[in-house]
């Protein structure tokens, strides 16, 4: 039973390896993300004029509903 219980925690010690460390792109130090929780189309109008005055790029995820 020993053997058995010994070669098991060797297994899972060793079975895993590490990640590769992560590097940001051009450089960075790292990163910010900004989220808007209504989820509101009128956040467009508002967001992405900020966003451009500062040359920054944002994805947007809108759900539309129609009735």
């Amino acid at each position: 039973m020993l053997r058995v219980s010994a070669g098991l925690s060797l297994l899972a010690l060793g079975g895993a390896a590490a990640p590769p460390p992560f590097a940001y792109p051009n450089g960075a130090k790292g990163a910010v993300s900004l989220t808007y929780d209504d989820g509101l189309t009128s956040q467009l109008d508002h967001a992405v004029p900020q966003l451009d005055a500062r040359g920054l790029k944002a994805t947007f995820f809108l759900s539309l509903i129609h009735i």
